[in-house]
């Protein structure tokens, strides 16, 4: 009677969670989020318990959806698009299950025979959210999909070396076990991706930035400080911070400490909260001898009340930091050809 109990009680959880996941319901809410209502339906996007099955609903209302009568043709396709992207967004957390949600869209996007803006926006949306999900092979295989419809498109270099990157991010490593030989190929064939990637002006300053880290992690502080100096002007706060943090970091590494202090100060002026530059000074200080400096900033550090806002703790997902506002611009492009009657 106890097991009999228990599978009443799933089934009755299961159907409780199951509104969302029925195809009426998603017909209602793309109906919802074509009349622009799209916050609303992302959060209601977030009660989705399972993304499998939802998928499969998807694809069973989408034949229905885009022979309906909402708005115009283009308006309802390019809103099942983007209801994959924020279906996405509203479970990142759960990494490949989510972006599979992006790789349904995609194959959406794929079947317009004349891309438009509208469809480069949700490539961008797209590529955000497969590097917040920390998914380079999901981030290199849209790469190719993205190249078909926009060949010249200056982010696809970038979205390629960026995938090579998140191959070395450390949990990667450490879940998969991949051996020390193979994280040193892709950090040089990131290296060889960002040269390429700093040709285009949309990248070229985080593209340096990110070939002297990886030029860092291999033991190369001269070549890594070479690109670090060529970070050109940017009014990317998080890139100018990074820049002079591991400018600091080269610095150190070939005995400047003078000009490794400077650097971080630097950084400091550009984020006065961010723990990584701070706690690098303080031991650049007390390994300098300066003890009672490197207390003072340490304390410093400690007695700040506000929200700490670090830019090297959302540097692994790349541009996922660009989402809300690549999201955005996708929003307001669901309409933007629509005829006027419709917006």
């Amino acid at each position: 009677m106890a097991r009999i109990a228990a599978l009443l009680l799933s089934i009755a959880l299961a159907a409780s969670a199951r509104p969302s996941l029925q195809p009426d319901w998603i017909q209602s809410w793309l109906g919802e989020y074509a009349a622009g209502r799209h916050a609303d339906v992302a959060a209601k996007l977030r009660s989705v318990s399972d993304l499998k099955a939802f998928e499969a609903d998807l694809d069973k209302t989408a034949a229905k959806w885009l022979g309906g009568t909402a708005g115009t043709p283009e308006l309802r396709r390019r809103a099942l698009a983007a209801f994959a992207v924020e279906s996405a967004s509203a479970h990142l957390e759960r990494g490949s299950a989510a972006t599979k949600l992006l790789e349904w869209g995609c194959r959406q996007i794929r079947r317009h025979p004349k891309p438009d803006e509208f469809d480069r926006l949700w490539h961008l949306a797209a590529f955000a959210l497969f590097a917040g999900a920390v998914d380079p092979d999901g981030l290199e295989a849209h790469v190719v999909h993205a190249r078909f419809q926009f060949p010249k498109e200056p982010w696809l270099a970038f979205e390629r070396a960026v995938a090579s990157e998140l191959r070395t991010f450390p949990r990667i490593v450490v879940e998969s076990r991949i051996p020390a030989a193979t994280v040193t190929k892709s950090m040089e064939e990131a290296v060889k991706r960002y040269t390429e990637a700093a040709s285009n002006e949309p990248t070229r300053a985080e593209a340096f930035l990110r070939r002297g880290r990886i030029e860092l992690a291999l033991g190369r502080a001269d070549q890594a400080l070479e690109s670090l100096d060529r970070v050109s002007p940017t009014d990317d706060r998080n890139v100018q911070y990074l820049g002079q943090m591991f400018r600091g970091q080269a610095l150190e590494r070939l005995k400047r400490t003078d000009d490794a202090k400077q650097a971080y100060e630097v950084a400091l002026t550009l984020r006065p909260d961010a723990q990584s530059a701070s706690m690098a000074l303080a031991a650049l200080l007390f390994r300098r001898g300066e003890r009672d400096l490197a207390d003072r900033q340490v304390q410093t550090l400690f007695d700040r009340q506000k929200r700490i806002d670090d830019p090297w703790w959302v540097y692994w997902p790349a541009d996922y930091r660009h989402l809300d506002a690549r999201l955005t611009a996708m929003r307001s492009a669901v309409k933007s050809d629509a005829p006027p009657g419709d917006r």
